[in-house]
């Protein structure tokens, strides 16, 4: 039975099932989504440590939790003994659990000596581990990746390191930082990682259903499993819109996709778009991931006026002013309560014409410009 209670130091999980955490992704109204299917934990965006440190604002911010289920992640990262111990200590006053990032590929992280850089100096990776742990008064998790590179695998080390200075469970992604996401993640180093230490182990890395994730319990014996990139795509965003949409009484016509599965986003971008233009429907509503490719292969159909929106206020004054036809959102960027005000806002709005209509001649006249060359 792979599906399980965990305990990790004093902290005991639902079941074995973690939500992972990703910049960008892992926001408020994301994890409390995921949190509706029952996952064992969240974790939060990762943090700067030098941010806490400083008191940036913007950062803490991050750190709001407001109507989540608990246990929470706060990952953090850094390496600078001094500010990562400080928001070590600020940290246990809000968190269940702390994780050190010693896995992030990204080149504005690693350039500062963070994240995955930590691979390479070991021992400063044992300090990191070990001043984080000595300054929290709750149990630290650190996720790392294979290693740097193919020259330099060192996941097995760093999990005994990590289990010799406190640490009460290791996550490991089964790529080097040199390959960032591409290929095949390597699962065999998970089960070394595994068979290595006593402290639970985390597996992570292409977990995109219930028989991958299957695969990894039986292949690795890893005590819990991480899903990231899986998490990608929300199909619950597209359901509960819908449901939405028709309970205010509008009839809703749906150009797909329909399936969890990558898609090429201009094709129902343009779909949405010509049935707005011929009359076939009186506006649309397009979601992709950011919602910013779709809206850009709506806009080349000629007529249409689709918009990116993050936040209600843009949404009606885009009606208002710009008479839009088509709205835009991204379901890696908006929860399904924001997405549903914007959607609100948006429909709500009436254009007000006047001075407005002498830009909308004007973005026609482009159009026919456009045309005839």
């Amino acid at each position: 039975m792979y599906l399980k209670k965990i305990k990790i130091g004093n902290v005991e999980l639902d079941n074995n099932l973690i939500l992972a955490p990703m910049a960008g992704v892992t926001n408020l109204p994301f994890r409390i989504i995921c949190e509706k299917f029952e996952p064992g934990m969240v974790c939060t965006e990762m943090v700067s440590s030098k941010a806490i440190f400083y008191n940036d604002q913007k950062t803490r911010r991050l750190l709001n939790t407001e109507g989540e289920k608990r246990p929470i992640s706060f990952q953090i990262f850094g390496s600078d003994e001094e500010t990562m111990g400080y928001t070590a200590k600020y940290m246990s006053k809000i968190a269940d659990i702390i994780d050190i990032n010693m896995g992030c590929p990204a080149p504005k992280v690693v350039k500062n000596g963070d994240g995955s850089k930590l691979l390479l100096d070991l021992e400063k990776a044992k300090r990191i581990m070990k001043v984080v742990v000595e300054n929290s008064s709750v149990p630290v998790t650190v996720k790392i990746r294979k290693g740097w590179d193919k020259e330099n695998i060192v996941a097995v080390q760093v999990a005994k390191i990590a289990e010799e200075v406190g640490i009460s469970a290791i996550t490991i992604h089964g790529r080097t930082r040199s390959e960032f996401y591409t290929g095949k993640a390597d699962w065999d180093i998970i089960k070394e990682v595994k068979d290595s230490v006593k402290i639970p182990v985390i597996g992570n890395g292409d977990i995109v259903d219930e028989e991958t994730a299957y695969q990894m319990f039986e292949k690795t014996g890893v005590d819990g499993i991480m899903i990231g990139r899986g998490s990608f795509g929300n199909p619950w965003i597209f359901r509960e819109i819908k449901e939405y949409l028709e309970s205010k009484g509008y009839e809703v016509v749906n150009f797909g996709t329909d399936s969890k599965e990558r898609c090429n986003y201009p094709v129902y971008g343009e779909a949405v778009a010509n049935a707005v233009v011929s009359g076939e429907v009186d506006c649309g509503v397009l979601i992709c991931g950011t919602g910013v490719g779709i809206s850009l292969a709506a806009n080349k159909v000629n007529g249409i006026r689709a918009c990116v929106c993050s936040e209600p206020y843009s949404a009606l004054l885009s009606r208002q002013h710009n008479n839009t036809n088509m709205l835009a959102f991204g379901a890696r960027v908006v929860g399904i309560e924001l997405a549903k005000m914007i959607v609100d806002a948006w429909l709500s709005g009436e254009y007000e014409g006047g001075r407005h209509q002498v830009r909308i001649d004007m973005l026609k006249e482009i159009e026919e410009k456009q045309k005839n060359k």
